[in-house]
């Protein structure tokens, strides 16, 4: 058996394992691609790997060169190592993420927190962190929606608010105010 046979059994024994994990947590959450999964796919859709299918699964090939193999097996491991691909650590982390926010929140909330950068110490890279909580106290106090939130925070920190800078307050406002 030649090298490239043995990476081959490996990756299609793997990506079968990985696969069926993808599945499930699609399933489970009603999201395509969430909690480590997404990670997973942005690095295997890359030009240079390709190795994954157009439903989004890891694409196992006999066409594939020895270093795409290598590559993909190796993060395929690692995704397939890491709890975030088992619905047991989604749904535990879901429910800290609910005990967190003092109320129920569903997948694809937990999802959006959790692509967020798993904390929320990025926002240091803006402001102090007594600044920062400052702001929640006052957003509390006031009731502040999810805009007004984002809005005061953009005014604080002088940058220019695009998509993903967005995403990631709105995910931090969900986390501080529930």
């Amino acid at each position: 058996m030649t090298e490239n046979e043995k990476l081959f059994n490996e990756l299609k024994k793997l990506s079968k394992r990985a696969n069926q994990r993808i599945l499930r947590l699609e399933r489970l959450t009603g999201i395509k691609e969430p909690f480590a999964i997404k990670q997973l796919v942005d690095y295997l859709s890359s030009e240079q790997l390709k190795a994954i299918s157009k439903k989004g699964r890891i694409r196992a090939s006999k066409k594939m060169n020895e270093t795409q193999m290598i590559a993909t097996i190796k993060a395929t491991k690692e995704f397939l190592a890491s709890g975030q691909s088992k619905v047991k650590e989604v749904k535990k982390i879901t429910k800290e993420y609910s005990i967190k926010a003092e109320k129920p929140i569903n997948y694809k909330q937990a999802n959006t927190l959790y692509q967020s950068g798993k904390n929320y110490t990025w926002i240091y890279d803006y402001m102090t962190p007594s600044e920062f909580w400052s702001f929640v106290k006052l957003a509390k106090e006031q009731g502040w929606n999810k805009e007004v939130f984002i809005n005061e925070i953009q005014a604080y920190i002088t940058k220019e608010v695009d998509e993903e800078l967005k995403r990631d307050l709105e995910a931090l406002y969900i986390y501080v105010m529930g």
